[in-house]
């Protein structure tokens, strides 16, 4: 991994420095990555859930059609 880095006169421009500003730069990526899968993982968990919503909506009309009683099944139990 490369980076550009504008260097300061009044900072210390050694390696261990250059190295710990790569870390920082790095861990910044990381955190923005880890927030941005959290937010869809958000988005696909409510998708999944209008889905099993609307499949079980749909089920009960089948069962109604068929003059069935439709079963709860829960997945959320523990």
């Amino acid at each position: 991994m490369t980076t550009c880095y504008q260097l300061d006169l009044f900072e210390s421009n050694d390696p261990i420095t250059l190295i710990q500003k790569d870390f920082r730069t790095l861990d910044k990526k990381c955190q923005n990555v880890q927030r941005g899968l959290f937010a869809r993982l958000g988005t696909v968990q409510e998708e999944v859930e209008t889905l099993r919503d609307l499949c079980y909506k749909m089920r009960m009309e089948i069962d109604d059609l068929k003059g069935k009683k439709a079963e709860i099944i829960d997945f959320t139990s523990k």
